[in-house]
């Protein structure tokens, strides 16, 4: 992982306002100011973070939030961390909510509360932790809790030039040991969609399988025999195809890729107007049915608060029926809300299944 900003390829901008940031906490000998870095999935921002560190000379430790599943996990990072060490969590906005809470009140003032027993004889223990910095990865900000939001400086990571991705995967590749040939570089990352991360796995994989001398160029024909020989091409499974394509939609496009399946399970479907819409997205309508349905691009869950609004609306109009269709998952309460109502939920698994067959939308849509 690089250990100083220069050595990172692309993000200028970014790189330029962190500097100054990073010389002021030295001149001033203060823990750097707490972070969140926004862009695109596999786009480095870990490995930024990690040159942050490496730049103010102080330690570096990373996490997953998907990984920190009690508070003991999250409890453990935070007491163990040095003065004016950098924790940089992946994924910030999948973080669940008891951790989110341990985690808001450690940014905020420094200290952790640890409860010691269970029942009556329980005791809080508050534990002060050093200045330390955070770093919150994220590539939907808007998802991220606001109460951590707005103790971190939020940065924008800019898509990469063509050139820039083509150096970033010479880079990643010299450092698993291949040698790649400029055209080759080019190719792979036009292959992994200008996203280091991506690269990174594929030229592991690559590493991993097989041996190659330090002077052994492979080119761009070596390049494309081994990710057919890795399952490129055809034989892709279209459902993960689908998948990945709806994860990478604009709302918009969601929305519009929503009402033509709708229509193709018979419906007559009409988008909304930016306002005046009651937060219904679509309107759907087969025979005297009128459905209002919303939708949701979103990674992580959605949550009983916007099952809710979706029922408010569908009774303020007088639809029929109600459907949240998203990428996303469903959590229990919002399930729950749902049932012996006339809501439909249709997660991303029931999108992948009804984009097979659109009819099954008719079973999963309730007229009440």
């Amino acid at each position: 992982m690089p250990s100083k900003l220069d050595d990172l390829i692309g993000q200028t901008a970014i790189k330029d306002f962190i500097r100054a940031k990073i010389q002021f906490a030295r001149l001033n000998s203060v823990a750097f100011p707490h972070l969140l870095l926004c862009g695109e999935k596999e786009s480095g921002k870990k490995r930024f973070a990690g040159a942050i560190a490496g730049e103010l000379g102080v330690q570096f430790t990373a996490a997953e939030a998907d990984n920190l599943t009690k508070p003991l996990d999250l409890n453990g990072l935070l007491t163990n961390l040095a003065a004016r060490q950098l924790l940089a969590i992946a994924d910030i906005e999948t973080l669940r909510q008891p951790l989110l809470d341990i985690l808001v009140q450690a940014v905020a003032d420094f200290h952790v509360d640890i409860v010691i027993g269970a029942g009556p004889g329980a005791r809080t223990h508050s534990i002060a932790l050093p200045n330390f910095s955070f770093v919150g990865i994220t590539s939907k900000p808007w998802l991220v809790d606001e109460r951590l939001r707005r103790w971190c400086i939020p940065c924008e990571f800019s898509p990469y030039t063509s050139d820039e991705a083509a150096q970033i995967v010479m880079q990643i590749a010299a450092e698993k040991g291949l040698l790649l040939a400029p055209e080759a570089a080019c190719d792979l990352a036009t292959y992994c969609a200008f996203r280091p991360g991506a690269a990174a796995t594929l030229l592991q994989r690559i590493a991993n399988h097989f041996q190659f001398a330090p002077s052994e160029r492979i080119d761009s024909a070596r390049l494309r025999e081994i990710t057919e020989y890795f399952g490129s091409g055809s034989i892709y499974p279209q459902s993960l195809s689908l998948a990945e394509r709806l994860q990478k939609m604009t709302g918009v496009d969601f929305e519009h890729w929503v009402a033509d399946l709708f229509r193709q399970a018979g419906y007559r479907v009409e988008l909304t107007q930016v306002t005046g819409d009651h937060g219904v997205d679509l309107w759907a309508y087969r025979s005297s049915e009128v459905v209002a349905i919303q939708c949701k691009r979103w990674d992580g869950t959605v949550g009983e608060p916007v099952i809710r609004d979706l029922y408010g609306a569908m009774t303020a109009t007088n639809a029929k029926a109600g459907c949240l269709v998203t990428t996303a998952r469903f959590t229990p309460q919002a399930q729950q809300f749902a049932q012996n109502k006339a809501l439909g939920l249709i997660d991303l698994d029931k999108l992948i299944e009804s984009a097979k067959s659109p009819e099954l939308l008719r079973e999963i849509v309730k007229i009440k």
